[in-house]
């Protein structure tokens, strides 16, 4: 009785050739573990479903390669393998390795996967000691990389601190920004209350002293009719300090306020 076979897909052999060899032992990884899976261990099967699965591409140049004594998978594997091995160029794949670096914002995590996805492609004798390497040298975190060079831990251990100082970092942030916008609301209300002692102040001098008065607020008249809040720079900002109350061309503040 027949029966239905799963869906696979099939083998890209346009993909980019510096690449290719690459691609094409993943893609053989996947189907022998398919095979695995469905428990498919006769060799002929095998090589059956090797040609189809791979698609139309991947048989027409199998079929340039082929020969009679091609009877078992293995046998159309390695001829395939032999074909595929030189598109890879193992200086070039290995010189982009070298080039990355962690990006900003960009997790412990998210950076050793695309370490781990390049170094695939290059012939690394001890892979996971070149991508603790890298990541020695081109991680953002100081305090990680003096952490390596004083211990210098395997790659499971220089993960794990390299997680752990990211959680620390982002809790500090979580706990410190807080801080300080009320510090800083508390130092510009303490400020505004300053500059308007000074200012009640100077007006009562400018009335004793008899005269024209002048509103040190608006340069108006003095006082005003309806009171203090009657001034039309009531509730007006001071674009040089920040401060509230005063035209811009009155200001005379000499505290320095720290926008937020």
């Amino acid at each position: 009785m027949a029966t239905s076979l799963p869906d696979f897909p099939p083998f890209d052999t346009e993909s980019e050739p510096t690449s290719l060899g690459i691609q094409w032992k993943k893609w053989i990884l996947r189907l022998e573990n398919l095979f695995v899976a469905l428990d498919i261990k006769d060799k002929a099967r095998q090589k059956a479903l090797l040609l189809h699965y791979g698609g139309a591409n991947l048989s027409d140049i199998y079929y340039t390669l082929a020969s009679e004594d091609d009877k078992e998978y293995q046998q159309v594997k390695e001829k395939l393998d032999a074909h595929f091995e030189p598109k890879v160029n193992v200086t070039f794949e290995t010189y982009n390795f070298r080039q990355l670096a962690q990006e900003q914002d960009e997790s412990i995590d998210k950076f050793v996967t695309r370490l781990r996805e390049a170094a695939n492609k290059c012939d690394f004798h001890d892979k996971d000691r070149e991508i603790k390497d890298q990541i020695v040298q081109r991680c953002l975190s100081e305090r990680l990389r003096r952490k390596a060079l004083r211990e210098d831990p395997s790659l499971l251990n220089l993960l794990s601190a390299a997680r752990a100082i990211e959680t620390a970092d982002a809790q500090a942030r979580a706990m410190e920004s807080p801080s300080i916008l009320k510090v800083s609301q508390q130092s510009r209300s303490s400020n505004e209350r300053v500059d308007e002692k000074l200012a009640s102040k100077n007006e009562q001098k400018d009335q004793s002293a008899g005269g024209k008065k002048e509103c040190f607020n608006c340069g108006g008249p003095w006082p005003h009719s309806n009171g203090r809040k009657s001034c039309p720079a009531w509730g007006m900002d001071c674009w040089k300090c920040g401060k509230k109350n005063y035209y811009p061309r009155k200001c005379k503040s000499t505290i320095k306020v720290r926008k937020i």
